[in-house]
């Protein structure tokens, strides 16, 4: 995946309800070294509850 379409893919999930009640603590990019001009992601949970 490509860095610019990582927000639009997590918007996404959040429309399609694969990420609702989700609280997320962190997220994290990785350059993929063998393939430039792409990304790898993920997220973290984070202990609480969505209020």
């Amino acid at each position: 995946m490509r860095p610019e379409q990582v927000p639009q893919y997590l918007q996404f999930l959040g429309e399609k309800g694969v990420l609702s009640g989700q609280v997320f603590s962190r997220l994290k990019l990785t350059r993929l070294q063998e393939r430039p001009g792409q990304v790898d992601f993920s997220l973290e949970s984070s202990d609480k509850e969505r209020p």
